[in-house]
């Protein structure tokens, strides 16, 4: 009898299953069990027949909270459809464990369940494990770090803008929204299928008192599209508005916090393509030198320099993005009081980008611009925690070099404290874009606003006789030879001869301003030809007065 029982709890020991967390999962082994919440749940269709399930596909969330990825094959989706319900915790015992591989992979993890027909499902009620698996990105992040293009990722933001309805060359229809962090750092966020008609009908539910929007869009893929993106993607995401989680009431609370209010107003994007220019806060460098009001103005320049003298990065709060300072308590302090990280401290830091570099205007006119960690990032493609963990010794990186030489158009903050009243000429950039098209709107945009601020001419002449024209500017453009260099005349001492008056009477030097050229020549791309005269059109007119002048002499 006792030879019995001890056989029993031998066989026992064997094949009673212990509950792991998914940190513990083996792949190639057999009775293992996990106790998990669904936190999504989602259909991928059979080929070419949308109403038929080829497979289920599932997140799971454990206690830990780490996240892994299941599938339920499609000879079983009938059985085990009705078992699993999204928001449930469970049980769960007799799974496969695999390689994570597939067309559409859900979690980084290396490896995904895969339920057979003797899994066992049953339900565990009162799990402490969280409702929400969230595991959201930082803008910065999603921006410089292209291993998220491998699996979803979760975004969390204040929705502030909304596109208009297009559809790309396939048929298909598509709307962008923007989502803002507490940094005013946007992330643009394509929308597919069902999420559009989310959207739209969340719209029609908005009035003036509405309150900030707040957005989670779970399961995302990051995209390169006109630079760096997020769309939904096609059968997981999972949009919620104002949800009822904690980031967001941080981020709710965090917002409320700051110097600047809160706008609730979601912007309607017009022309995604030119949005930095959807502003009449088009000034040249020396002009957003001399405003006198604090706001985002929108300025052409040439970065011509990077200075070395300040460094390349900050050691940043990972909770809210804040310069963080080491104390004797050996943590790392946050400097803005509302964060958590000011008093409690913080074992760790992030180092982000933030670099000065030096920028020439269409007049020019020098200034400082200070790049932050979403347009560095952008373009060399690698973090600053990456970048300096690289670095043999401390220099600057040849990385940030990219910029220089380059043209932009600068959305800049100008603030009161520092700019206005303390005269500084080093400003923050809130966006930017080198794309030929916007710079040649910049352009078009502000020799309008320049041509609206000058004083009528009360002037008039005839087409027919352009010749009057030219005589009537004659004396201002005497005065102007006068007084500057960019005119010589060479005639002979000897003979007194003038010459060939299109060749050696004038030697007109272009002592246009580098960038002003550079502009032009874009432009030449872009613009239609009959647009404006041709620089050559131009000091042709020129000889012609010059020419007149000379024989009146």
């Amino acid at each position: 009898m006792a030879q019995n029982n001890t056989l029993t709890t031998s066989m026992t020991s064997k094949t009673t299953p212990v509950t792991s967390t998914i940190s513990q999962l083996k792949p190639n082994v057999r009775h293992q069990t996990l106790l998990a919440r669904v936190v999504r749940k989602w259909y991928r269709p059979e080929f070419l027949i949308p109403n038929q399930h080829s497979t289920i596909e599932i997140l799971l969330l454990d206690i830990e909270k780490n996240i892994i990825q299941a599938t339920v094959r499609k000879l079983l989706v009938d059985r085990f459809d009705p078992r699993v319900v999204e928001g449930v915790a469970y049980k769960i015992t007799g799974f496969k464990v695999a390689e994570n591989n597939g067309s559409e992979i859900a979690t980084p993890q290396p490896f995904r369940l895969y339920f057979e027909f003797g899994t066992l499902v049953l339900q565990s009620p009162n799990s402490p494990i969280p409702r929400y698996g969230f595991s959201f990105q930082e803008f910065g992040d999603i921006i410089a770090n292209d291993s998220l293009d491998k699996h979803f990722i979760d975004v969390v933001g204040q929705f502030v803008g909304v596109g208009e309805l297009k559809k790309t060359t396939g048929g298909h229809p598509i709307k962008t929204v923007k989502l803002e962090n507490i940094e005013k750092e946007q992330i643009t966020c394509s929308l597919w299928g069902k999420y559009i008609t989310e959207i739209d009908e969340f719209m029609k539910t908005q009035t003036a008192s509405s309150g900030p929007t707040f957005m989670v869009i779970q399961c995302a893929q990051r995209i390169i599209f006109q630079g760096v993106r997020i769309q939904t993607s096609r059968y997981a995401a999972k949009i919620y508005i104002n949800p009822d989680i904690p980031e967001v009431d941080a981020l709710r609370k965090k917002l409320n916090e700051g110097n600047d209010p809160v706008s609730s107003r979601i912007t309607q994007i017009t022309d995604e393509h030119t949005d930095i220019l959807s502003t009449d806060n088009i000034l040249s460098i020396k002009e957003i030198k001399n405003c006198q009001r604090a706001d985002d103005y929108v300025t052409l320049a040439s970065i011509d320099d990077l200075e070395s003298s300040i460094g390349w990065y900050y050691d940043s709060c990972k909770l809210c993005r804040t310069k963080v300072e080491l104390h004797q308590d050996n943590l790392w302090h946050c400097k803005r009081k509302q964060c958590d990280g000011f008093t409690k401290g913080l074992k760790t830091k992030v180092p982000r980008y933030q670099v000065r570099y030096h920028v020439v205007g269409i007049e020019n006119d020098y200034a400082e611009f200070t790049l932050f960690d979403n347009h560095i990032a952008t373009l060399v493609k690698v973090t600053a925690s990456d970048l300096l963990a690289a670095q043999e010794k401390p220099k600057i990186p040849d990385e940030l070099g990219v910029f220089i030489g380059k043209t932009y158009v600068f959305k800049v903050r100008v603030k009161q404290d520092f700019n206005i009243e303390q005269k500084s000429s080093s400003y923050a950039v809130v966006s930017m874009s080198d794309d030929p098209e916007v710079i040649s709107q910049w352009e078009k945009k502000y020799q309008a606003l320049q041509d609206c601020s000058k004083p009528a001419n009360h002037q008039t002449s005839t087409e027919s006789d352009p010749i009057i024209q030219i005589e009537d500017n004659t004396a201002q453009i005497e005065d102007n030879i006068a007084s500057s260099e960019m005119i010589q005349i060479h005639a002979s001492s000897e003979t007194g001869e003038t010459g060939d008056t299109d060749g050696q009477l004038l030697d007109v030097q272009d002592h246009t301003p580098p960038l002003k050229r550079k502009v032009s020549r874009m432009l030449e791309v872009v613009e239609d030809e009959h647009d404006e005269p041709s620089m050559t059109d131009q000091e042709s007119a020129t000889k012609k007065i010059m020419k007149i002048k000379m024989e009146k002499n």
